[in-house]
């Protein structure tokens, strides 16, 4: 899973302009929930409150002027760091990923 700040969000044609946000946030509510057993459910659920609330902020702040989406970059650098967590502690058990591999995935 890729994290990133969210594109521009308006596009040039002007047709659905909302899709880009909208859509980096389903890829990534997406992501977590194919991740959420590998997670735990309190991170899990963490991850999904600060992902809501990003994308709010990214929102409210869309010429990344007022820096409430700076804010929102945060909140998806720490989502990011729970999934890292997630990972060296699952490398540290020793489990092993879809592939038998300890990878942390």
């Amino acid at each position: 899973m890729v994290l990133h700040v969210p594109r521009k969000f308006k596009k040039k044609t002007g047709y659905f302009p909302e899709t880009f946000l909208e859509a980096d946030f389903y890829e990534l509510n997406n992501g977590l929930e194919l991740v959420r057993e590998k997670l735990g459910e309190d991170n899990y659920a963490k991850a999904i409150d600060m992902s809501a609330r990003a994308k709010a902020l990214f929102e409210a702040d869309p010429d990344m002027k007022t820096g409430q989406a700076e804010d929102g970059i945060v909140l998806l650098d720490e989502i990011s760091e729970l999934i890292r967590d997630a990972r060296r502690r699952r490398v540290r058990a020793k489990l092993k990923d879809d592939l038998g591999e300890v990878s942390g995935d």
